[in-house]
């Protein structure tokens, strides 16, 4: 048996050493370090593209022309998986509900750990006796078929992505097709916001926050609600999700550089409600961003950068003072020569990191530097 794995960052090399331990012989390649051309892909068994792979890439068309077997990191992984598993989906707030619920869980004497776009691949955790809360980007949904969920939770669908889907309801029928990766007795829970007529079958529709969501996965496993109110209250949020920074000369700082939509941005306006000067940009993800008017009253400026700086101010600048610069040095600074006395800048960019940085992580670490620096 031969596969070929397209991508090799943690996923990648993670697929490289499962298929190897299977028999497979494996080719890895990888656009930026290790690179190669195929006239065919017909000596091949199978075809696994990392998640951030765009569908229309070359090997992945070609795959799909010689009708080569297609899979992801999560389907073969989780094809394998005898241990009890949570599905979380949903275009903001993946990453804390999954760690919320992989701390509850475990703080409440139930071992628990939190894999897939979260971090770390689901095969390095396989055979154990944790269970497995997986955090499952549309791009994983893309190829998952396994129906292996206890419980699945969709938090919300809100525009994105639509650098890589042709509308927003291809991206929406990406994200629910978790609803048939669900055990038979599984449960499967779906914020109110989200339509019910994408689903074709009866779903639980809940409100509420992350919070609630992390609740009903672990009220699954006999979790009581005072004893995971009990462990919540020891859970720290990750970074960068609209995170308190500093205070400098009396101007509050805000980073929330895993904002990479515009629902993104308009939550940390709501969370915030106050007014403040907005830095927002980065690579275009295809979004809109005139919803950002209605806001119009609590953005006193917006400070756009990057890749999208002109698209952003093309949307706002007839409702909205806007500054357009380069870099989001230069925002930070623009910003700070808006911001009024004891106001507050968000840093919110409502797009993927990818122009300047790495990933959002190192952008969010970028903006603290360059907040700091002032001190």
């Amino acid at each position: 048996m031969k596969a070929l794995v397209l991508g090799l960052g943690i996923s990648g090399k993670s697929v490289v050493k499962f298929l190897e331990k299977r028999g497979y012989t494996v080719i890895g390649v990888d656009d930026k370090v290790a690179p190669q051309n195929f006239e065919t892909l017909k000596d091949f068994d199978l075809f696994v593209p990392s998640p951030g792979i765009p569908r229309t890439h070359r090997l992945y068309k070609m795959a799909v022309e010689e009708k080569i077997p297609i899979a992801g990191d999560v389907q073969l992984a989780l094809g394998e998986c005898k241990q009890s598993c949570i599905g979380v989906t949903g275009s903001n707030g993946k990453t804390t509900t999954v760690k919320m619920i992989e701390h509850c869980l475990n703080a409440c004497g139930k071992k628990a750990r939190a894999v897939g776009n979260v971090g770390d691949p689901i095969a390095d955790f396989l055979g154990g006796d944790e269970i497995l809360v997986v955090e499952l980007s549309s791009y994983q949904l893309e190829t998952l078929t396994a129906k292996v969920f206890d419980v699945g939770i969709i938090l919300n669908i809100f525009e994105n992505h639509l650098d890589r889907y042709d509308s927003f309801g291809e991206y929406a029928r990406a994200k629910v097709r978790l609803e048939h990766c669900i055990k038979s007795e599984g449960k499967f829970y779906v914020h109110r916001s989200v339509d019910p007529k994408l689903f074709a079958s009866r779903i639980i529709e809940y409100s509420g926050e992350n919070d609630e969501a992390a609740y009903l996965a672990c009220a699954y496993f006999g979790i009581d609600r005072k004893s995971f109110d009990a462990a919540l209250s020891s859970f720290v949020k990750p970074p960068h999700r609209i995170e308190f920074v500093a205070k400098i000369d009396g101007v509050s700082y805000y980073n929330d550089s895993k904002g990479t939509n515009t629902a993104a941005i308009i939550k940390a306006l709501e969370v915030l409600n106050r007014e403040v000067v907005l830095i927002a940009g980065g690579q275009d993800k295809g979004l809109n961003f005139d919803p950002l008017c209605a806001y119009k009253d609590q953005l006193s400026s917006v400070v756009v950068y990057g890749e999208a700086r002109e698209k952003i101010a093309t949307a706002l600048k007839q409702m909205i003072d806007v500054h357009v610069v380069i870099t989001l040095q230069e925002a930070v600074e623009c910003a700070r020569r808006l911001v009024k006395k004891e106001g507050t800048i968000l840093f919110s960019p409502g797009c993927a990191s990818f122009d300047a940085f790495k990933n959002y992580a190192e952008r969010g670490e970028a903006f603290r530097q360059y907040v700091r620096s002032e001190r």
